[in-house]
């Protein structure tokens, strides 16, 4: 197997579809990996003749979470990892650079505001106002930094040939407002096996006290702290795509206390 590092330059803002207050459409602050492995799997289906199917259920299938930095190398220590602390959600480098929440949307972040337009009158439809929250590419207050997302991927030998084609990626919702494209900014360069597992995107048996960097199945007996969200699983194997199960997982940047170990 093929332990890899990929690093995505943001060159368009991005929305990461997360939850609605009222019209308001917020964004994550990390992109999942379920969106990134979509991500992937579309461009690879592009260049090989519409094969999304065999791009979901294997080639992307071991693909990461993904976080920001400002660092183009994407040094693991300089890493802006999601973490919760009493109760609020922060971002955090092993370096000690932080940002609360409220921070890091303030910096990062805006707000596009539409709606529908009548085309018998040419005004806004009722009740079609919709806010849509973006993450820029650069800081609003410092055009230095600019930023890259950086995850993790476990493939075969000959997988890594096919997706070292793909040189850019479109990620996230409102693509039809030029939205979501980022390109690769290094060659897929490769990490240790433990490197990979630190950031553990399958492996359930964690040790406790462990701040996840990927979604995991919620149990009863689970302690933690953090937040839990449904998700639903997509079954790409059969036609339709939309035939999958809904789950609870605890989100990255949560706190394992305890682990149910089956």
């Amino acid at each position: 197997m093929e332990y890899l590092k990929i690093i995505l330059k943001q060159i368009q803002p991005i929305h990461i579809g997360y939850k609605k207050h009222g019209v308001i459409a917020e964004t994550r602050l990390f992109i999942p990996n379920f969106t990134i492995r979509g991500a992937f799997a579309n461009q690879y289906g592009q260049k090989n003749n519409g094969d999304f199917k065999q791009a979901n259920e294997s080639i992307f299938n071991n693909i990461s979470c993904f976080f920001p930095t400002f660092d183009k190398k994407g040094k693991e220590d300089n890493i802006l990892f999601p973490e919760y602390k009493n109760g609020e959600l922060y971002l955090k480098s092993e370096n000690n650079e932080q940002y609360s929440e409220k921070k890091f949307r303030n910096e990062f972040t805006e707000t596009l505001i539409s709606t529908a337009i009548s085309p018998q009158s040419l005004s806004a439809k009722d009740e079609s106002l919709h806010e849509i929250d973006i993450i820029l590419p650069k800081s609003k207050t410092d055009t230095k930094k600019q930023l890259y997302w950086v995850g993790v991927i476990k493939i075969s030998e000959n997988e890594k040939d096919k997706i070292e084609e793909i040189t850019e990626i479109f990620v996230g919702g409102e693509q039809k407002y030029g939205f979501g494209l980022m390109k690769i900014n290094n060659d897929y360069s490769n990490i240790e096996e433990e490197t990979y597992k630190k950031w553990n995107p399958h492996d359930n048996n964690l040790p406790e006290n462990m701040i996840l960097r990927h979604f995991n199945e919620y149990k009863s007996d689970t302690k933690f702290e953090g937040t839990i969200e449904p998700i639903i699983e997509f079954n790409y194997s059969k036609e339709n795509i939309r035939n999958g199960e809904g789950k609870y997982y605890i989100t990255p940047g949560s706190k394992i206390f305890s682990v149910d170990r089956g």
